[in-house]
């Protein structure tokens, strides 16, 4: 199968008279993606039966082809008769492809043309392009304009003939009648690599918009001098202070949050599933009583997963749909991330990982903003943008006295990250003296009138606009100031923070006024050397009062009473078939839809990543339905693997009053690729050291005739069986890069030494050296009886490899679900694929 390609922003090669317009305003680029390599035949074939006499039939090439396997052959005969031949493929193409292409090669003098049949059914043919005898491959490029398909006819009636009427939905590939002598006009013509150009923007970052201020001085001279700039924290204030609370702790948390009024202090709460991942209980009321004294909801993900070693659809799904179904329950904005277990890379990010190649820091980055989570509370991923990392202080119970003075005295440290955070477990200050410990360290360290009390939504927006805002320059006018402010829209910030902008170089008496014509401007009570205010967004932006979850967990596609409780009336479902989500609204509420805003969100193994699209009002009664369609960023199973968790975000106003509803919806997982290890392993565990003589069994090993003897011998004498179950569907969701063995984040047992024998029989194309990539020293690994070293290669023979992985579990407190195994081209980071893992027949 063919790699999706991404394409420098540069004039697209016709081979036609028509042309392609590259003009974009954002930064956008264009994939190229093929959608039929002809591995296999998806086609239908046509003698052109209205012009009667053509002969012809269709097969795959296995001889003559561009990319492997095979392309399609159409043999063709139009010597006595007919005009043309051809091969249809059913499409569903939107109007974000710019053209389609494919590669070509005939064994005569013919032309060919493409014909394309539109969502009306109206039919738009190419003109014709002639195609000369030639050994080499051609690349056919077909502009979707006016100019390239010239020609059409038929149509749904009230159709405009002329207008391709998106989506596309058939593709006619036609060898043509070069002139009327007929002689020698057969032949065959090659097909491969039917692909289509898509611009693809990155919707990730906030949407922005423009204020406009005018600042009135007492006279033209103070306007001269005056200097206007954002206050790196709200309010001018000189440092944050806020804290973070892990897990679903019912008792724990009501004594942290009452603490924290206590002393004049706000936090935010990080929870898990509603559903709480070790109790089982209902948190939901739990959570919203939690936000009591101005506290947020912050998000922990579903299940407390090791999320680095989840795989990469199981990690959205953790982050997405935790955001979605917080903000349902409470009616409240959730944009903040705390990563459980507190860990974001494989074992630390185990540097000989990271180096070949598998580094999952960037994947996560991406995944927070495409979830709609661009705060952190860690100080973690500060190489990356749009991400506002908020570090902790010295946790559960620690002593936090020297951090704090010494952090004071750190000034880089507060222009990164001007914030004090207390941490970590509400559940450490549940009793005795930590308890105490927190109200001294609470009582010594709030109601300090030169810092910011706040929960981490409203530092991470604050410090969001800070960054990310465009303050344009002053414009003087006699005693008036003009500038404008560009800054991110409410909606993508989801907290109302407004900016606080400093006055300075001026007395304070000698700002007149400040307004601004679509926003309040509201005078500061902080006052230092000059005057400050804080501008709030436009009045026309506001975040929802009400927000709701619809959950397609069946993908079915049609609406029934799909409905949130906050909204009666408005029902929706979103869906996904064929590359394309379906989103349907039907508004019975008796109220109007308006100022409609929907923000889909995609997981990794797609482009875009955040696709918004503003809508048409939707009066009562009426109905709307949309179509995304996506374009795949990755065929890599890393990536793919696992069910797909897509979420449109829908913000709109209901009658007069602001709403958010969620609609979401899963994609069937693809079938495994057999060249990663995850589900071709056999497992037997777990083993003490009195079940597993380790020298027996790999002396053992060194026989391959003898080594599925050993290996059941093994199982016997230890009276366990051989184990199968691994699937990325399974709890807890691994990566295809890790083979299960405990399946469990933790084992609290006694520390004792514990292993698990992992055995797979891995098939070869062909002979090769090759270089695994594993976590030594807690696993050993053998290939055909030989030990595998970190940094050395091992031979696999063509055919059957017999490979053992002896895993030993870390220690108790440690996390122990499963091995991480990845076999790379030696001396790089370059994946093998020609291999594939297998699970014994009979264990």
């Amino acid at each position: 199968m063919k790699s999706s390609r991404i394409l420098t922003l540069l004039p697209a090669i016709i081979f036609l008279a028509g042309w392609s317009a590259v003009a974009c305003a954002q930064e956008v680029k264009l994939k190229e993606i093929v959608v039929d390599d002809f591995s296999t035949d998806n086609c239908s074939f046509t003698v052109g039966a209205e012009f009667p006499g053509a002969k012809g039939s269709k097969s795959l090439s296995k001889a003559e082809f561009k990319s492997a396997p095979s392309a399609m052959c159409i043999d063709y005969d139009l010597t006595g008769g007919g005009r043309y031949v051809g091969i249809e493929k059913q499409m569903n193409i939107s109007a974000k492809v710019k053209d389609v292409s494919f590669l070509a090669k005939i064994t005569s003098n013919n032309r060919l043309c493409l014909r394309l049949t539109d969502n009306t059914g109206q039919t738009h043919q190419s003109q014709f392009v002639p195609l000369d005898k030639s050994d080499t491959w051609q690349k056919m490029v077909f502009a979707f304009n006016k100019r390239t398909f010239s020609q059409h006819w038929g149509g749904a009636k009230g159709s405009k003939k002329g207008e391709i009427n998106f989506p596309v939905k058939s593709l006619t590939i036609c060898v043509q009648l070069i002139d009327k002598d007929r002689a020698g006009q057969k032949g065959k013509l090659y097909i491969d690599d039917i692909a289509i150009q898509v611009a693809v923007a990155d919707g990730s970052s906030a949407e922005t918009y423009t204020q406009a201020v005018e600042i009135e001085f007492r006279d033209e001279d103070a306007a001269k001098k005056a200097i206007v700039q954002m206050a790196p924290l709200y309010n001018d204030y000189e440092w944050a202070v806020s804290a973070r609370w892990d897990d679903n702790f019912e008792d724990a948390g009501f004594i942290v949050r009452d603490l924290m009024k206590k002393y004049g202090c706000k936090g935010t709460f990080y929870l898990n599933s509603w559903i709480g991942p070790w109790s089982g209980e209902d948190f939901r009321e739990t959570g919203r009583e939690f936000m009591k004294g101005g506290n947020s909801i912050g998000n922990h993900t579903l299940s407390h997963p090791m999320i680095t070693v989840c795989n990469r659809n199981r990690i959205f799904e953790e982050m997405a749909r935790n955001r979605a179904e917080w903000e349902a329950i409470t009616d409240s904005q959730v944009l903040s991330y705390a990563f459980s277990y507190n860990r974001a890379g494989y074992w630390g990010e185990t540097a000989f990982i990271k180096d070949k190649g598998e580094v999952i820091k960037p994947d996560i980055a991406i995944l927070l903003k495409r979830a709609g989570l661009y705060s952190l509370a860690n100080n973690w991923f500060v190489e990356f943008e749009e991400i506002i990392p908020a570090p902790f202080m010295p946790y559960d119970g620690a002593d936090i006295d020297g951090f704090v003075e010494k952090t004071l005295k750190n000034e880089k440290f507060k222009a990164d990250h001007p914030i004090f955070m207390f941490a970590m477990h509400a559940w450490a200050y549940n009793k005795g003296q930590k308890q105490k410990k927190l109200e001294g360290q609470l009582e010594k360290y709030g109601n300090n009138p030169n810092w910011w009390y706040c929960n981490l939504n409203e530092y991470a927006a604050y410090r969001y606009q800070y960054k990310y805002s465009k303050l344009m320059p002053l414009q003087r006018d006699g005693k008036i100031v003009h500038f404008s402010l560009k800054r991110p829209v409410l909606l993508d910030l989801n907290n109302s923070t407004p900016l606080t902008f400093k006055i300075t170089q001026v007395p304070a008496q000698d700002v007149v006024a400040v307004k601004c014509a679509t926003a309040e401007s509201v005078r500061s009570d902080r006052q230092k050397n000059g005057y400050n205010f804080h501008l709030q967004h436009n009045r026309d932006q506001e975040l929802p009062r009400k927000i709701g979850l619809i959950a397609n967990d069946d993908n079915r596609s049609a609406i029934y009473t799909d409905q949130d409780s906050d909204f009666p009336g408005l029902r929706g479902v979103l869906s996904f078939k064929d590359n394309m989500l379906h989103l349907a609204l039907n508004n019975q509420t008796g109220l109007p839809l308006t100022k409609t805003r929907i923000t889909y969100r995609l997981p990794l193994a797609w482009d875009e990543g955040v696709v918004r699209r503003s809508i048409e009002d939707l009066k009562p009664g009426s109905k709307y339905q949309d179509d995304l369609y996506l374009i795949p960023s990755s065929k890599d199973y890393k990536y793919t693997a696992g069910e797909d968790y897509f979420v449109a975000q829908v913000d709109f106003r209901l009658g007069d009053e602001p709403g958010r509803l969620h609609l979401s919806c899963h994609m069937a997982a693809p079938p495994r690729d057999t060249s990663y290890p995850q589900e071709g392993f056999a497992r037997l565990g777990p083993l003490g050291k009195d079940k597993l003589d380790i020298d027996n069994l790999v002396a053992a090993l060194g026989n391959n005739d003898k080594a599925t003897d050993a290996l059941n011998a093994l199982a016997k004498q230890a009276e366990l069986k051989w184990q199968s179950e691994d699937t990325p569907l399974m709890p807890p969701f691994l990566s295809p890069q890790m083979i299960r063995t405990t399946g469990r984040w933790q084992n609290w047992g006694v520390p004792r030494p514990q292993f698990w024998v992992l055995w797979s029989l891995l098939e070869s194309d062909k002979e090769q050296d090759v270089e695994f990539v594993f976590v030594s020293p807690n696993d050993r690994l053998f290939v055909n009886g030989i030990e595998a070293v970190k940094d050395g290669n091992v031979k696999l023979l063509k055919g059957r490899n017999v490979v053992v992985l002896i895993n030993k579990e870390y220690n108790h407190h440690e996390f122990c679900p499963g091995s991480f195994l990845r076999v790379l081209k030696p001396g790089t980071a370059e994946r093998i694929t020609n291999i594939r893992f297998q699970q014994p027949a009979e264990n």
